[in-house]
């Protein structure tokens, strides 16, 4: 008889963390040099995760999160041309 519970299937499952940062700038993290703001916890998830340096992003936050949230580019969600008011 098989019998499979749910804890077996979230050990073999990947944890997986994501960030997602507003007007974050290049050298604002101390993990990637800055001394001006300390950021030990990003420090320490980037020591043992994956820092993606080589993407874009929108220059609106709303677009960002609009195609992460829908798996979309941005131009089809419509944040990324919505004007604010």
């Amino acid at each position: 008889m098989y019998t499979e519970t749910l804890a077996s299937k979230m050990e073999m499952s990947p944890h997986v963390f994501y960030i997602l940062l507003d007007d974050l700038g290049w050298n604002d993290g101390s993990f990637h040099g800055s001394s001006q703001i300390p950021t030990p916890n990003l420090d320490a998830l980037a020591a043992d995760g994956i820092i993606l340096n080589n993407f874009y992003v929108q220059p609106v936050c709303s677009a960002s999160r609009g195609g992460l949230l829908t798996g979309l580019y941005p131009i089809p969600t419509g944040e990324a041309t919505r004007r604010l008011r």
